[in-house]
């Protein structure tokens, strides 16, 4: 907000036919969204289970308190899961958008389709096109 607040809030697109008792990335905090409000703030979409594994949100939200831009903070985060996951990237489905306390504001995802997300403020509304990692 205009004062320097920040929040966060994301919710789960309830995937069809999931196993019995499966708990999805979104309402763990740390995963599919992480909020600081000294920093920023940072959510996930894609395969849940790939996300919680690593705190995904977290660990965007980290990236940024070391000054990183929003897009870099992504990427970082996706290359570093990358690293300590036992499935191949292109699999893993991670996405995510981020937005920090300067207002400043990016998206990264994994796989071979482009990563898409909107942005809107008082001045504009528009989708753009984050970059995705697929080594």
């Amino acid at each position: 907000t205009a004062d320097g607040v920040i929040a966060g809030g994301c919710s789960t697109s309830g995937w069809g036919y999931a196993l019995h008792g499966r708990v999805g990335d979104s309402p763990i905090i740390g995963s599919g969204l992480y909020v600081d409000g000294d920093v920023g703030a940072a959510g996930a979409t894609g395969l849940g289970e790939n996300v919680m594994r690593q705190c995904g949100s977290f660990l965007v939200v980290e990236n940024m308190a070391r000054d990183m831009h929003p897009v870099d903070a992504c990427v970082v985060a996706i290359l570093r899961m990358a690293r300590k996951d036992p499935l191949p990237l292109r699999e893993m489905s991670l996405n995510f958008i981020a937005v920090d306390r300067k207002g400043r504001w990016g998206g990264a995802g994994s796989g071979d389709k482009p990563f898409t997300f909107s942005v809107t403020t008082p001045e504009m509304s528009q989708i753009f096109e984050g970059p995705v990692i697929d080594p």
